[in-house]
């Protein structure tokens, strides 16, 4: 069987096979088509969906000639003659489409898989490195250079699992003594999303745990001056 593509969401939207270099998308819409795809592989999107998507404001007796269009464009990328066979990657009929998720990986699966272990793992030795797998892999926002509606609780719920990921990590880690690597973890968290409260005082935390407080005391007072200076509030 040919390597699966393997697809990055987390981030920005990246795809690639066999440690070849990345594809160029042919349109914005073929690469919106596949990140919706991609989001759950496998899972049966409608073409009307598709065209809800990619074209909002359009009639759907328009949308759907322009979204075979895309898909011909799509499938042309995913399977290249003489490649893969045809609907080995891409499976379509007249009413859904999806991703054979036998063809393709995700890096969002992986780290949703990665957070969910960590999280159910009874031992730290056991929890540790699903958790550092996880908080690894987030590489930045779910798919940031795109606006389409669904997107947006999407993108929020897999930086909440981030967020909830990291506090487990760091905990377990200044738990056993290691907190230089807590403190790197929560580090990450603020890097993810400098506007995130939460991700601010997930620092401090760890800083207090590492009996950093000449640090912590000076991370307070950015922290303070993010909030007065992106939303007029205090701490």
């Amino acid at each position: 069987m040919n390597e699966p593509w393997e697809i990055q969401l987390l981030g920005g939207l990246r795809v690639r096979r066999g440690g070849r270099d990345d594809v160029r998308f042919p349109t914005q819409r073929v690469a919106g088509m596949l990140a919706r795809l991609a989001y759950r592989p496998g899972e049966t999107i409608s073409r009307e969906e598709l065209v809800d998507i990619l074209w909002p404001d359009c009639l759907l007796h328009k949308g759907l000639p322009r979204l075979s269009g895309e898909l011909t464009r799509l499938r042309n990328l995913l399977e290249p003659l003489g490649d893969v066979d045809r609907g080995s990657v891409l499976r379509a009929d007249n009413v859904n489409i999806s991703l054979n998720p036998a063809a393709v990986t995700t890096d969002l699966a992986t780290f949703e898989n990665a957070h969910k272990n960590g999280l159910e793992s009874s031992s730290t030795a056991a929890r540790l490195p699903w958790l550092v797998q996880a908080v690894e892999t987030y590489r930045g926002p779910l798919l940031p250079r795109f606006d389409h509606a669904w997107i947006e609780p999407a993108r929020r719920g897999a930086a909440e699992r981030f967020l909830q990921a990291t506090e487990q990590l760091t905990a377990q880690l200044s738990q056993i003594g290691e907190h230089d690597r807590a403190v790197t973890y929560a580090r990450r968290a603020v890097a993810m999303n400098a506007r995130s409260e939460d991700a601010h005082c997930l620092l401090l935390r760890v800083l207090v745990r590492a009996n950093r407080l000449p640090e912590m005391r000076q991370r307070y007072r950015e922290l303070e001056r993010m909030l007065e200076d992106n939303y007029g509030s205090v701490p």
